[in-house]
């Protein structure tokens, strides 16, 4: 995965204004994101997922560019080939396991998908271990399932990269190490870049190959992770 990003963004309330300026360059397949709440961290994804649209800057992934404000490029979420999973999953109500999957495939009636679509969104159901779980909603899931559906319906489409935002932040603790585990293993199933956003040091140790590290709408530091007690450093830079 080849990622360069160089965006700035003011967001603005009653109360608080919020200025981001974030740049950096990876070509890893295991980044994460690591920073306090209210660095940025979520805004800079939303950017390149095409949810949010930077006042001016330049995205690119893998070579294509995807947003220039100078060139007037801003292509089209649906175009973007990113998967994106919210740190609270955002599965729809009212549709069922098979519907939030297969949401991305629907090209008629919402909800309706026809049988080679729905065929393909069971055997999707099945890789992720979710089939049992087909009519049922998202108010009857565990986090955990949810969790799987979230990812399910963001790899249906097989994107080129797949952002998550605080995945783990949700689950149980009991729960998180082998969630870990799973990411990994579905990472390399689907041969899918992935960008974790994350404060936990824990998932920068599991999940990372380099860190980008984010502090009030900068990028401070961008480094690989090879030793724990750099990443214990950090831990207790955002402990203070």
């Amino acid at each position: 995965m080849r990622v360069r990003i160089d965006i700035g963004k003011t967001l603005r309330t009653e109360h608080r204004t919020f200025d981001l300026r974030i740049q950096f360059e990876s070509s890893d397949d295991r980044l994460v994101v690591f920073g306090p709440s209210g660095s940025g961290k979520s805004v800079t994804l939303q950017c390149m997922a095409g949810i949010m649209r930077p006042d001016q800057g330049v995205i690119e992934v893998n070579g294509r560019t995807l947003f220039d404000s100078a060139a007037g490029v801003d292509v089209p979420s649906r175009l973007r080939r990113i998967g994106y999973v919210f740190q609270d999953y955002a599965l729809f109500p009212h549709l069922d396991v098979t519907g939030n999957v297969g949401f991305g495939l629907n090209r008629g009636i919402r909800g309706r998908l026809d049988a080679q679509q729905r065929q393909a969104v069971t055997a999707q159901l099945e890789l992720f271990e979710i089939a049992h779980l087909a009519q049922s909603y998202p108010r009857q899931l565990s986090g955990g399932q949810r969790q799987r559906v979230a990812l399910a319906r963001a790899l249906m489409a097989r994107p080129e990269l797949l952002l998550l935002d605080e995945p783990l932040s949700a689950l149980d603790p009991m729960l998180r190490e082998r969630v870990r585990r799973e990411l990994l293993a579905i990472r390399a199933r689907f041969d899918v870049p992935m960008i974790v956003i994350t404060h936990d040091p824990s998932d920068v140790e599991a999940l990372a190959e380099r860190l980008v590290l984010f502090d009030q709408g900068r990028v401070t530091k961008v480094m690989a992770v090879d030793h724990w007690s750099e990443l214990q450093a950090m831990s207790s830079l955002y402990e203070k």
